[in-house]
């Protein structure tokens, strides 16, 4: 049964590509490596038409990511199941988790829809995908990511991002729904400030990925 006062909060943050050091040093972005037994590979619309059950996504959300310019990478076991998707994505998509379509800033590729089998968790599939993704954005054009997690993956996210030299993380708001009964309604809010100053303080923890402190902050900010 739905509880009759129910509160999610999406936490919504960004990162620019150029801040890093593999992005300016012309560098491809670390990442785990992708195991033997998979293959990773992008998606268009076409693809998803040609082969509908390779994409895990309800087709009414896959066909609305794909006329706005999305593109669905997968990965493949050697039975041909799918174990893993991710999208990327130019414009907004709805998030059932939150209720509300997630907007993306200008000059960023929104990063959502990350799915895996549960046998295959816990083994860096995400990793794999995130950096397959960044280069994908920075090929389109959007050397910038911008996602949508809980408030609980915020920090450990933005420390092992920065200390592998991805990218740092930067909150940018909150998006809160809220459902009281047969009731809801959606409000922003600004990321609580001690939450800014952790992430600022993780990249600046690595200033051979993203220079001084004082640098990371001028930038992020």
């Amino acid at each position: 049964m739905t509880p009759p006062i129910r509160t999610r909060r999406l936490f919504l943050f960004r990162a620019d590509f150029r801040r890093s050091a593999w992005y300016r040093d012309g560098r491809p972005p670390p990442g785990p490596p992708i195991p033997e037994e998979l293959e990773f590979r992008w998606l268009d619309e076409s693809d998803w038409r040609r082969d509908p059950r390779a994409v895990i996504a309800v087709p009414d959300v896959a066909g609305e990511r794909f006329s706005g310019g999305g593109r669905c990478l997968i990965a493949r076991d050697r039975q041909g199941d799918t174990v893993h998707e991710m999208w990327i994505l130019p414009s907004g998509t709805w998030t059932e988790w939150i209720r509300a379509v997630v907007d993306v800033p200008d000059g960023y590729a929104l990063f959502a829809g990350s799915w895996t089998r549960p046998d295959w968790r816990r083994r860096y599939l995400m990793g794999c995908a995130r950096t397959l993704g960044c280069i994908e954005a920075c090929r389109i054009g959007r050397p910038g990511l911008f996602a949508g997690i809980e408030e609980h993956e915020i920090l450990p996210r933005a420390e092992r991002h920065a200390r592998n030299g991805l990218y740092a993380m930067v909150p940018d708001q909150v998006l809160v729904h809220r459902q009281v009964f047969g009731w809801s309604w959606h409000w922003r809010e600004p990321p609580p400030p001690e939450m800014v100053s952790a992430c600022h303080a993780a990249a600046a923890r690595y200033p051979q990925f993203f220079g001084s402190r004082s640098i990371v902050r001028d930038r992020a900010d």
